[in-house]
């Protein structure tokens, strides 16, 4: 579950890390993981993260999940 978008634990900064070092579609598991990613986009066409919405919150009914540009 996502605490801060901003924290460097998060899945899509390490994966930005390692497009940054130069692996790509091609390397190892990594199209794995984009396969993955790509069965979450928003209509959109942005990434989806999971996120829990309390009962008691006023988003209740709404989407879940949270676009990632």
């Amino acid at each position: 579950m996502i605490a801060s978008h901003k924290s460097a634990g998060q899945l899509y900064h390490k994966l930005e890390f390692l497009a940054d070092m130069g692996l790509t579609t091609e390397d190892a598991n990594i199209s794995t993981v984009i396969k993955k990613m790509g069965e979450h986009r928003s209509e959109e066409g942005l990434f989806q993260l999971p996120m829990n919405i309390p009962v008691h919150s006023a988003a209740r009914g709404r989407p879940v999940g949270l676009g990632v540009v």
